[in-house]
C-alpha cells in the first residue's frame, strides 16, 4: 500500500510551501516505497473539495493533515505510521490528553471525558494515555502546545485551551479513524 501526500500551495509557491514540501519529503524518507508526496496547485478543482482554507495544506489519503502553517517532519512521520498500520488493521486510535497539576476545572473535564471513553471502547479500538503536570513537559513540548488543559488524537488533531464538549470530542476521534457509536 502506497500512501499518497498532497501538498497544495500557492503558484508559483512561497517559502512557506516549499518548505512544506521539503518536510513531507524528508519525513517520506522514513518510509521507502510507502509513501508517494506530489505537490498540487491550491487553484485546481480537486483542491476545492479538499476544503482547506489556507495554503499551504497536507492531504493524507484524502484526509487533511494540516494548513496555514509547516507541520513537524515528526508529526507527519507519526500520521504516515499510523496511516500505514491502520491499512494492516492493527492500530487503534490514540488519544493523549494534558492536564495540569493542581488540575483546574477544564482539565478536570477533560480527563473525566477521556476516562469516559477509555471504558466505552476498546484498547484495540482507542488507547488512552493522560500526562498529568511535570511528567507530561516533554510530549507537552514535543507536539507544540501552548497550554491546558488539552487532547492530541493521533499527534495530529489538537484542542487547546478548553475542555471541548461531547460533539467537538467525537469529531475529532471520528477525523482519527475511530467509529463513534
Amino acid at each position: 500500500m502506497v500512501i499518497e501526500v498532497k501538498v497544495f500551495g500557492a503558484e508559483p509557491p512561497c517559502a512557506t510551501c516549499k518548505q512544506v514540501e521539503q518536510v513531507a519529503r524528508k519525513a517520506a524518507e522514513m518510509f521507502p516505497g510507502q509513501v508517494s508526496v506530489a505537490k498540487y496547485s491550491a487553484l485546481l478543482p480537486e483542491a476545492q473539495q479538499v476544503g482547506f482554507e489556507m495554503t499551504p495544506a497536507v492531504v493524507v489519503n484524502g484526509k487533511l493533515i494540516s494548513q496555514g502553517r509547516v507541520p513537524k517532519e515528526a508529526e507527519l512521520e507519526h500520521v504516515f505510521r499510523t496511516e500505514l498500520a491502520s491499512k494492516e488493521g492493527d492500530v487503534a486510535v490514540l488519544m493523549e490528553v494534558f492536564s495540569g497539576d493542581p488540575p483546574c476545572p477544564g482539565c478536570v473535564a477533560i480527563v473525566g471525558m477521556a476516562d469516559k471513553y477509555a471504558e466505552k471502547y476498546p484498547a484495540e479500538e482507542l488507547t488512552v494515555t493522560k500526562y498529568v503536570g511535570k511528567e507530561a513537559l516533554a510530549k507537552y513540548a514535543e507536539y507544540d502546545l501552548s497550554c491546558v488543559p488539552a487532547v492530541v488524537i493521533n499527534g495530529v488533531i489538537k484542542i487547546e485551551g478548553t475542555a471541548p464538549d461531547a460533539g467537538t470530542m467525537n469529531n475529532a476521534l471520528r477525523e482519527g479513524g475511530l467509529w463513534i457509536r
